[in-house]
């Protein structure tokens, strides 16, 4: 899985140590499929998580993209 982060990332995400800043990209990328994150958990519907078809954690920009990952 790729993660994107856009330009103004760092200003966006200021409120979040530097060093944690990477596990909150812009977009995820895996193949042809790009999941933009750019909505809250509390905030996301149940269209949002079937138009991607993954975890919640790994839509929502407030959660680390990490939490979404699962093994097997």
């Amino acid at each position: 899985m790729e993660c994107i982060y856009y330009s103004d990332h760092d200003k966006r995400y200021a409120h979040i140590p530097k060093r944690l800043r990477p596990l909150y990209p812009d977009e995820l990328r895996n193949g042809w499929v790009v999941i933009k994150r750019n909505k809250p958990f509390k905030e996301l519907t149940g269209r949002d998580v079937r138009k991607y078809g993954v975890d919640p954690c790994l839509i929502a920009n407030d959660v680390p993209y990490t939490e979404g990952l699962h093994d097997g």
